[in-house]
Parts: C-alpha cells; structure tokens; sequence
C-alpha cells in the first residue's frame, strides 16, 4: 500500500475517535441525568406500591405470619429470628415496625445453659436471646432451660432469670438447680405451664433438696413432671386444673397422695404408676379422696414386682370419688398376671356416675368384671376394650351383655354409640349379632329404644378367618351408613373387607 494512502487512512481514523469523543462527552452527562430521573422513577413508584398502603397493623400481622410459618420443632438454627432479622433490615420503617411489634419476636426459646469450664459459643447465644427478650417485652413468654445453671454469674443466666417474671411455660430440661434454690422468692406471675424432666447437681446426681421457686405463681394451672427425682418441688398443688405425671416411678399411693391436694383438678394424665407391695408402697392414708372437678382421667398401671402376682389391680380406684368424671382410660402393662377387683372397682363407679367414655387396655378380665363393668356405667357413649378378656368366654359375655333383644325389661349402656374392640381372636357370631341388633336405617319404621351405633372398630389378628357372611355385613353396613374400620393388631392401615387383603381404603 502506499505510503501517502495509509498517511490518509490515520489521518481518517484520528478524526472518527475525535468525533467520538466529542459525541461521549455530550451523551455521558445526558446518561447520568436519565440514570437520576430513573432512580427517582423507582423512588416514586416504591412510594406508590400497594405494601406502602396498608394500615401498619395490617403489615406487623402480616409479617407476624410468616415468622410463625417457621416449625418450631425445625429451628435447631433460630430459622424464625433469622425471618424476623431479615424483615426488619428491609428499611428504617420496617425496623421501627418489627421492633414495635412484641409478638413477632414472641416464639418459644430454647437455651442450653453452660458451665464456666463449657462455654462454647455462649456469646451467640446470649446475643439471640437478649434480642428476643428486649423486643418481646413485655408480653410472656414459653422457654426451655437445659445444662448447667449452677453459674450464678453467668451473663446468659442473669439473662434469664431476670426475665422470669414473663414466664409463661417453663421446662426444665435436665437441668443443674443448685442455683435456682438460692434464689430469693419472687412472683411468677406469668407463669401457666411447667413441666419438669429432671433436676441435678453439678456432678448429675439426682437433685432432691426442696426447689420453692415455683410456690409464688397465682396462674400456674398445668404441670408435666416427665420425670424421676421431682418429688423435691414444691407445686401449689391447690390451683392446678391439669396434671400430667410420667416415667417418675412414683407408687400408686405417692400419686393418691398429690391427687389429694389438687382439689381443682379438671384433667390428669398418670403415666408409669407403680404397684409396689413394698412396705414404701403402703397406703399412708385410706380415706376417700374426692375431686369434684375431674372430668378426664388417664392411669397407666405398670407392675414389675413379683409380690403382686396375683393380685388386685384396683386400689388405685379404691381411693377415689369423682362425680364430674365423664372420660376414663386405664391402661395395665402385661408382666404379669393379676386381678381386677370386681367389687372394689363397682364401688368406684359409683362414686362416677356421669362416665360417657371408657377406655381399658391390657387386663385379663373375667365374664363377671366385664358385665359389672358396664352395668354400673349406664350412661356409656363410647366403650374400647383393647386386650381385656380373660377367654373366650369373657368376650362373649360381653358382646352378648351388649346386644339389644326385645324381650328384655332393663336395656344396657342404651347411649353407647361408639364401641372398639381388640383381641387376638374375635367371637365372630357375638360380635356379628351386636352390630345387627343395635342399628337400624332411617327407612325401617320401628328402632329400637337404644342408641344406633355411629362407629364401630375391630383389631385382631383373625383378618384372614374373616367368613364371608362376616364380611357381607359388613359391607351392607356400611353402604346403610355405618362407619365400620377393620385393623390388624400390628397394623394401623384399615382392613379391605371387600378385596379381602389390607389396604388404606375408606373401610
């Protein structure tokens, strides 16, 4: 190419990127302003959004849900105040609006105390729950307590304890509690719920010195001790309207003697009663103990001692008067064998007349037991029998007990609408005939003066010797309107009566 050609090539581009320039330096002030007017565009718009409008009542429930929407059980990483902690960094209004909102910030607390020597990350710790507190307050709150707390000056534990006005549920979760004795009383005024697990010295033995934190608390109405080695605290038994008491080894009469001083009780829950002969498992006392206020009882017998072989199962009872008592549910575990005091029981119902729901599980009952036992709970709406016949007798006795028949004066249990029963073999015919004569459809024009049954559940292991007449009723019942479900004792899926094998069908 020659020279004087390319001279004039530069000399054209030098004059293209000078005209560039010029050009760049008119548009780039242009592209800042149009960059400005955008910015104040998205402002305006943001101003305008329909979230600005919404009352801030509004917007703090809105915000309130979807913290709530977190699963407490799943927040083993605090996943609810990270929630929270993102919506309040949103912008200056929303931080003023979650911070002025305590129940946002109201979730239950969960804290691991530590030792001095075990300090592990108590820093985050404390930092979370000092946030939680501080914007929560003042409305009560529900916490777990769990480790060591024998660190008085522990900054985590002052933390706590300063808070423990605005206890609403409390659970002390193995937790050390020499330093919750040394507290001075103060007024848990918050305070409904308590449910203790176990109490311990720093070296983890069992703490049993007196704990009297709890005797000051005028709401407290529930308790949960879920554990041994809790007879040291002190409860105002007095107020509570719900017990539960499990896995504490506790002797029947230790419980008879707490169910004594619960006067205003409207629900109990006895888990793992002992039936001790020892002479620890005397009786201190055999007066009648009466609780006008008790509606639903639950006792779970356990027998380990061979000196009970034998026998009754019942003083338990023996010792109760509970007029209210419309729901009872008895449960025995199996070691071995022992008997159910036909007479002592009686005496019992007696003394509750208005029981609708009966539950027992895991008796051996005789023929006689099982016709007491209905005939002296004429108001029965619902009956569950689950292992309870001595033989085969007893169940037939009862079934036949049950059924309706014209020619009787005096009907049974004429309320019972619901009846279960489990047993590893089933009186078919018995069973067959009390279905039958105890319902009827809305066509037939005379019923009987009983109540007709809503449902009906069967558990045996007897599913594949189900005759085919059995099943044909059945299934009439059912199409009639009868709720019947078939299970096998080891199998929560209901049996198919229809396709004769087990299925999760509506049966």
């Amino acid at each position: 190419m020659a020279r004087g050609l390319e001279n004039q090539l530069r000399g054209l581009i030098q004059a293209s990127e000078a005209n560039i320039a010029d050009i760049d330096s008119l548009v780039v002030p242009l592209l800042r302003v149009r960059d400005r007017e955008q910015n104040n565009v998205a402002t305006l718009k943001l101003i305008l959004a329909p979230i600005r409008k919404f009352p801030f009542e509004l917007l703090s429930h809105v915000f309130t849900m979807v913290v709530n929407s977190v699963d407490r059980w799943d927040d083993d990483k605090a996943t609810w105040l990270k929630q929270a902690l993102t919506i309040s960094h949103v912008c200056a209004q929303w931080k003023q609006l979650t911070c002025a909102t305590p129940k946002l910030w109201n979730r239950h607390l969960d804290i691991a105390l530590r030792s001095r020597e075990s300090r592990g990350d108590t820093a985050l710790d404390l930092d979370r729950a000092k946030t939680v507190l501080d914007r929560s307050a003042p409305l009560p709150f529900s916490i777990t307590l769990s480790g060591d707390f024998s660190d008085a000056d522990s900054p985590l534990n002052k933390l706590v304890m300063n808070s423990a006005q605005r206890w609403k549920s409390l659970c002390l979760s193995e937790v050390t509690v020499s330093h919750l004795r040394d507290l001075p009383m103060i007024s848990l005024d918050a305070l409904e719920h308590l449910e203790v697990e176990s109490c311990l010295h720093p070296d983890g033995s069992p703490c049993l010195e007196p704990l009297n934190l709890f005797l000051n608390s005028p709401r407290l109405r529930a308790v949960d001790l879920a554990g041994p080695h809790t007879d040291h605290i002190r409860i105002p038994w007095f107020q509570l309207t719900q017990l539960k008491i499990s896995n504490s080894g506790r002797t029947v009469f230790a419980c008879l003697d707490i169910l004594e001083r619960c006067s205003n009780l409207v629900t109990a829950k006895l888990s793992g009663i002992v039936l001790d002969p020892s002479p620890g498992g005397s009786p201190t006392s055999t007066r009648i103990i009466t609780l006008t206020r008790l509606e639903t009882l639950d006792a779970n017998l356990r027998i380990t001692h061979p000196r009970w072989q034998g026998q009754p199962i019942t003083p338990f009872f023996g010792r109760l008067a509970l007029p209210a008592l419309t729901r009872l549910t008895i449960s025995i575990n199996l070691r071995m064998e022992t008997l159910w005091s036909l007479k002592e029981f009686a005496a019992f119902q007696h003394r509750c007349p208005s029981i609708e729901h009966l539950t027992i599980r895991g008796t051996r009952m005789t023929p006689e037991s099982l016709v007491s036992l209905l005939r002296e709970s004429p108001g029965l709406v619902e009956l569950d029998l689950d292992q309870c016949f001595s033989d085969v007798r007893a169940q037939q006795a009862l079934l036949e007990y049950l059924e309706y028949s014209s020619t009787r004066i005096a009907h049974p249990v004429v309320r019972l609408k619901r009846f279960s029963i489990a047993s590893d073999k089933l009186d078919e015919t018995a069973l067959e005939h009390l279905i039958r004569s105890r319902w009827w459809t809305a066509t037939d024009v005379e019923s009987p003066p009983v109540a007709r049954w809503e449902t009906i559940e069967i558990r045996t292991d007897d599913l594949g010797r189900l005759s085919d007449s059995f099943k044909t009723m059945v299934r009439q019942r059912k199409e009639e309107g009868l709720q019947v479900k078939i299970y096998d004792l080891d199998d929560d899926n209901p049996y198919d009566s229809d396709s004769d094998s087990d299925s999760e069908s509506d049966t």
